[in-house]
C-alpha cells in the first residue's frame, strides 16, 4: 500500500503478526530511529521494544507494563530519553516507563480502581499536558505533566461525560485548544475546550462545546464508536463506527466546530482504527472482524474518500502510516 502502513492486532499461532510477537500486540507506537513499542494486551500486561533490521524485527526488551490489559499508549519527552505512558483497560491503571530503563518498575501515575477502564492517553501538542479517557468511569481528565524523570503528574480538570456514554478515544486539534472525544455507547463526537491554566468556574480546564451523532439520522444497526483522528491541517475530524461499518468525516470551521458530516462505508466489518497519511491524501482503516485493512484515497480539500483496495490482515486493531524516523507520535 502507498506511503507504507504498519498494522498490528490480535495473534494466534498461525498469525504471529508483522513483529512475530504472539502476545496480542493490539496497540503500537512508531518511534524515532526505526523502533516500535508494542503492548501485549494480556491480563498481566506486557510492553516490548522492537528495532527494525534488514531481515525483520528484533525484540530489544520485554517488560511488565504495570497493569492489566494495556490497550493504549503515547510517548513523551526528547528523542534520546523517551517515556511511554500506558493506559490499562483491565484495572484503570496508568503507568509510565522510561524506555532506556525498560524492565524497571513502572511509575504509577493513576492507581488501579474498581470499575475503571482507562482507554486512551493523549498528549497535548506541546507535551505539557495529558488527557486520560476512562470508559469505565465515564470521565475525561486533563493532567499537567512535568519534564524529566520520574514524571510529575497533577490533575488540572475532570469532566463527566454522562452515564452510559462510554468515552473511548480522543484526538487533539493541532492548533486550537480543542479536542474531539468519541463515545463508544452513545455514539457521539463530543467537542471539548481545554486549558492547562488555573481552572475556575469562569475558565474551566475542560468544558463541552458541543455534541453531534456519529451516525446518520435513522440508522438502525447496533453500532459503537471507535477511533477518532484530526487531519494535520486542522480542517477535518474523522471517526469510525463499528456495526454501522462506516467512516464519518466532519469538516471543521475556524473555531474547530464539526459540521457537514459525510459517511463512507469502511469496506469491511468492525472498523476499530483508522489512520491519516501525513499529507492527508490517504486513509487506512483496520476492519477487525473481517480481517482486512482498507485503503482510501482522500481529497485533502474536500475530505472526500474514495475506496482503493483492501489487504488481508488477521484481526487488525491498530493501523498507522509508517513514519519511522520522525518524532511525531502516531
Amino acid at each position: 500500500m502507498d506511503q507504507g502502513i504498519f498494522v498490528s492486532g490480535y495473534t494466534d499461532p498461525q498469525h504471529p503478526g508483522t513483529l512475530g510477537w504472539d502476545q496480542d500486540p493490539s496497540w503500537v507506537l512508531l518511534l524515532p530511529e526505526g523502533r516500535v513499542v508494542a503492548l501485549g494486551e494480556k491480563d498481566t500486561g506486557l510492553i516490548a521494544l522492537f528495532q527494525q533490521a534488514p531481515d525483520g524485527w528484533v525484540n530489544l526488551a520485554t517488560a511488565a507494563s504495570g497493569g492489566r490489559l494495556p490497550c493504549h499508549a503515547c510517548w513523551l519527552g526528547p528523542r534520546d530519553d523517551l517515556v511511554v505512558v500506558v493506559a490499562h483497560y483491565g484495572d484503570g491503571a496508568v503507568t509510565a516507563l522510561r524506555l532506556r530503563e525498560l524492565g524497571h518498575t513502572p511509575q504509577v501515575l493513576v492507581a488501579p480502581s474498581e470499575g475503571a477502564h482507562a482507554h486512551a492517553v493523549v498528549p497535548t501538542p506541546e507535551g505539557l499536558g495529558l488527557f486520560l479517557v476512562d470508559l469505565g468511569r465515564n470521565t475525561v481528565e486533563l493532567y499537567r505533566v512535568g519534564a524529566g524523570w520520574p514524571l510529575t503528574f497533577s490533575l488540572v480538570a475532570s469532566l463527566a461525560t454522562g452515564p452510559g456514554s462510554g468515552p473511548r478515544h480522543l484526538a487533539v486539534h493541532p492548533r486550537l485548544p480543542v479536542a474531539y472525544l468519541v463515545t463508544e455507547f452513545s455514539n457521539e463526537l463530543v467537542t471539548l475546550r481545554w486549558s492547562l491554566g488555573p481552572s475556575t468556574p469562569q475558565t474551566p480546564g475542560l468544558e463541552v462545546l458541543g455534541r453531534v451523532s456519529l451516525l446518520p439520522e435513522g440508522a438502525v444497526a447496533e453500532s459503537f464508536g471507535a477511533a477518532v483522528k484530526v487531519s494535520s491541517d486542522g480542517k477535518f475530524v474523522l471517526a469510525t463506527n463499528r456495526g454501522h461499518n462506516s467512516v464519518v468525516s466532519f469538516s471543521l470551521d475556524s473555531q474547530g466546530t464539526p459540521q457537514e458530516p459525510v459517511w463512507t462505508a469502511s469496506a469491511g466489518d468492525w472498523p476499530r482504527d483508522l489512520a491519516l497519511s501525513p499529507d492527508g491524501s490517504q486513509v487506512a482503516v483496520a476492519n477487525q472482524r473481517s480481517g482486512t485493512v482498507a485503503l482510501f484515497d482522500r481529497n485533502p480539500g474536500t475530505g472526500a474518500l474514495q475506496f482503493r483496495a483492501t489487504e488481508e490482515n488477521h484481526q487488525p486493531s491498530v493501523v498507522v502510516f509508517n513514519r519511522l524516523g520522525s518524532n511525531s507520535s502516531p
